[in-house]
């Protein structure tokens, strides 16, 4: 829970979201409006039929320190629907 905070505390975060897998397992995720990225980054997606649902392409990321991707703010904010 201090992680959580201090990143809620932190001003440069637009964003902070939690997602709890088991008791002993979760992922912290932040994040900040952009406008454009460089043509070598790769776009995630969750929208189309054959994209990983959000929670699997975070649960994917759950053993490395730290990841950057790149969401359509659209398909971030209803990445459940």
């Amino acid at each position: 829970m201090e992680t959580i905070k201090m990143e809620i505390a932190n001003l440069n975060n637009e964003y902070v979201n939690w997602i709890a897998f088991s008791k002993t397992h979760g992922i912290i995720m932040t994040g900040k409006l952009v406008g454009d990225i460089l043509s070598s980054e790769i776009v995630q997606t969750f929208n189309g039929s054959w994209d990983l649902w959000f929670y699997n392409a975070c649960e994917g990321n759950i053993n490395k320190p730290r990841s950057i991707d790149y969401i359509p703010i659209a398909q971030y904010l209803f990445r459940n629907g």
